[in-house]
């Protein structure tokens, strides 16, 4: 199985759940800012957790191109299960993670991602490495990007 052909497993599960009305409604607390397939939480996590099931080394493999392909994706969800997938491999992630955390940390970015991309992500990788916690608590803090600003106050609560 390549990344493509997996993300196109996901997409099809998405799909299949789909729900217009929920759709509407999710896209309105979110201010329109991102559109939906209308999958609630607990739909979603069961599809996520059929994927972990049956894919778990691939995904532990390749978490990092299905990230950022994901995250790449229009409806919300795809973001979403994104974080699913990254809370299950947090603990791995290090230094040259960062970039990549911080690129979905500024794009697509609301609280509904970011307060975990910081607070699980962000915090995991800084907790290893004091020097580097530093260097980006004031980086975040002096930022002119509100969310990176956010994820400077969020991961000091490690």
């Amino acid at each position: 199985m390549t990344v493509n052909d997996f993300i196109n497993q996901i997409e099809q599960a998405l799909v299949d759940k789909r729900h217009v009305q929920n759709a509407k409604q999710m896209e309105a607390y979110l201010k329109q800012k991102f559109i939906f397939y209308g999958l609630k939480a607990p739909v979603r996590k069961e599809i996520f957790k059929r994927l972990w099931t049956d894919h778990k080394e691939f995904i532990k493999i390749n978490w990092k191109p299905l990230s950022l392909a994901l995250w790449q994706k229009d409806q919300r969800e795809y973001q979403y299960i994104t974080i699913d997938m990254l809370s299950k491999v947090e603990k791995k992630l290090d230094a040259e993670d960062i970039i990549d955390i911080e690129f979905m940390i500024t794009h697509k970015s609301w609280w509904d991602t970011v307060d975990f991309l910081a607070s699980h992500c962000i915090g995991q990788i800084l907790k290893k490495d004091k020097e580097l916690m530093y260097e980006k608590a004031d980086s975040y803090i002096n930022s002119s990007d509100m969310w990176l600003q956010r994820t400077g106050i969020i991961f000091q609560l490690f």
